[in-house]
Formats: C-alpha cells, structure tokens, sequence
C-alpha cells in the first residue's frame, strides 16, 4: 500500500512560507490537508501537515522559488516590488535606503509581465505585496492594536505571542527601523485609510469583502468567531492577516480597524 506522503513527494508538483512549519498553510495548497485527511483517516493530523509541507518544500526547492512567494497571492499590477518606490518614469523603481540586496539601487521594472516581475523581484530579494494588501502607517504611535501609556510607551495587547518586549517606545525610531522592528517582531503597523477612519470613529462601514455589507460592530466577534471569555476564536482553516485569535473587549472603532488591516469582517448588520 502506498503511503499518503508519497502523493506528495513524487505527484504533486506546485511552484514556497518562510518556515517549512507553516507551509501547510500557504495559499497554494489550501484544502489539501482536509482531504488528505479525509482519504488517509487512521493518519494525525500533524503527520498529515508535515507531509504537505514537506512535498511542498521538495517542489519548490526542484523549482528554486522563494518560500516568502507563496505565503500569500502577489499583486503584480504595481510597478514596484514592496518598499520600493516609482521614479517617476513609469519604469524605473528605486530601492528603500536600506536595501542591501544584490541588485543596483535603481530597476527597471517597467514593461514586464508578472512573471518576470517575479523573477527580477526575486533576483534583488525583494517580494511584490500581497493582493489586497494596505500601506502601513509606520509614522503611526504605536503598532496595531497596541496602546499608548502615559510615558509614550506602547504595550503590546494581551494575546501578543511574538518574539520581542511587550512594552517598547518608539519616539526616537526612524519609520525605516520601526518597519524592520515590526518584521522581526510580528507586528503590523495600521493601515494607513484605515488608521484615520478610526480617528473619525466611523462605526458603520463599507466592508471591504462584500461591498453591500455594513459591518455590525456591536457584536463582540468577527463573523464566524466563537466568543471565549475576553477573546474570540476563529474557525478551522481561518486565514486572515493578524491571527486566529481577537480580543473581544475592543470598543467599535478599534473594530473597525482590525476589519480593515486584518481583512476579517464582523457580521453585516441586519436589514
């Protein structure tokens, strides 16, 4: 009897998230694991995981891409990669002051399709942002979902589980080393659109999924999440931007934030 790994190994070929744990999560394979899992019922669900993410890796490896690509669907539309920014010619892109890649600080990107986008992108270590992605504030006080104290100290929410301080100041940072603190810690600064609609406590607003829904921001959860105490869980298989987890002591407009940045809607409002 052939074991389920070998499907993955030596059938299942697919053009890479940045560690091998999560890359039974990437895009690319979603509901792979649920019907493996279906058709090899007496297999754990964590050896299931780990065969997926290993053919995953395997293929990848044979096609020498960048795990970073499949951590979400990349927008290719844009004239430049991620961080870097439009000369002013419609071609050319020029890479952030802190670049220290192999590539010239000026590119040409102009005139290329979205596979060779990719492929210059790739080249230079730079990615191209994910699909639906916002431009963070990193001008912001604080990073998402962090509050302000009296001494200017953010402190991060208490569900924080990266690798750095939960308490940190950010006064005297420049927006490039918030942007490479913010990497290396796990955290997100707001999205710019949605930063100043908060500021304005808009309650009721467009959600960005489904157009005609106004989100419903008296309920204490995102759609789908089961409340547990002071947080709300997501579903299986949830594959938002922030998590699987959200406090559920956030007042309207900290909702209406996370919706936005997270891409994780509340409940539409009845009609």
């Amino acid at each position: 009897m052939v074991h389920f790994a070998s499907v993955l190994l030596l059938g299942f070929a697919v053009p890479c998230l940045t560690s091998r744990s999560d890359l039974s999560k990437a895009p690319l394979v979603n509901g792979l694991v649920e019907h493996l899992q279906a058709a090899f019922p007496g297999e754990s669900i964590l050896a299931v995981k780990k065969a997926v993410a290993d053919g995953l890796a395997r293929s990848l490896g044979d096609e020498n891409i960048d795990a970073r690509e499949v951590t979400c669907a990349r927008d290719y539309s844009g004239l430049c990669p991620q961080g870097w920014s439009d000369a002013g010619d419609g071609r050319v892109c020029i890479a952030p002051s802190t670049y220290q890649g192999k590539c010239a600080s000026k590119q040409e990107f102009g005139g290329l399709t979205s596979q060779q986008k990719r492929q210059q992108a790739a080249r230079c270590g730079a990615l191209f942002p994910c699909i639906g992605a916002c431009a963070q504030n990193a001008a912001a006080a604080c990073p998402f979902a962090w509050r302000q104290d009296a001494n200017n100290d953010c402190l991060a929410p208490s569900g924080y589980a990266g690798p750095c301080v939960g308490r940190k100041n950010f006064q005297s940072m420049k927006q490039s080393e918030r942007q490479l603190w913010a990497a290396k810690c796990d955290v997100v600064w707001p999205c710019r659109k949605a930063f100043a609609a908060a500021e304005s406590v808009q309650v009721t607003v467009s959600n960005s999924i489904d157009a005609d829904c106004n989100q419903d921001f008296g309920k204490a959860c995102p759609a789908g999440f089961m409340e547990e105490g002071s947080s709300c869980t997501a579903p299986a298989g949830f594959a938002g931007r922030c998590g699987s987890s959200v406090p559920s002591t956030y007042d309207a407009s900290e909702k209406a934030v996370y919706a936005e940045a997270c891409k994780t809607p509340w409940p539409c409002l009845s009609k």
